[in-house]
């Protein structure tokens, strides 16, 4: 699906919609790979069971594009606070963000309430606490983060 529809993807439940219409596609010879066939005689799911999947049908790879950048933003900063000996939570936080946002994981789908609820909880607490670790450490002029900013 994301081969066929690249730029713009399928929009909202695109993948629930369009997994049962047969596609063929080439557009993978020139990489060396075989023609690709879905076989929808096995069955469809309504979600993909995939985070970046389902974004990249949903919005296609400009939105995939722009949701890794966001995931990258909020893992760089929550990275850059990190500081476990002083701020054991702020380090549960990062590592529950990393966890929730493992690209090769198989997950429920983002759009449903409870799944993007957890990740955004997580990803605001975890900005949250990188600010609140960062205004504490920037009390001395010497700690690493305040140099950076």
């Amino acid at each position: 699906m994301v081969v066929s529809h690249p730029w713009l993807g399928l929009g909202m439940d695109g993948f629930r919609n369009f997994c049962h219409v047969p596609f063929h596609t080439e557009a993978l010879t020139p990489f060396g790979l075989p023609p690709l066939d879905s076989d929808t005689g096995k069955g469809c799911n309504i979600h993909p069971h995939n985070y970046y999947l389902q974004i990249a049908t949903t919005a296609g790879l400009p939105g995939l594009a722009a949701f890794g950048w966001m995931i990258m933003c909020w893992l760089r900063t929550g990275l850059r606070a990190l500081t476990p000996a002083t701020h054991p939570q702020q380090a549960m936080l990062f590592i529950m963000c990393c966890v929730l946002l493992w690209p090769v994981a198989s997950t429920s789908a983002l759009f449903s309430f409870p799944t993007a609820g957890w990740i955004f909880l997580f990803a605001g607490w975890m900005l949250a606490a990188s600010a609140q670790s960062r205004a504490t450490a920037c009390g001395s002029t010497t700690h690493p983060v305040c140099k950076k900013i």
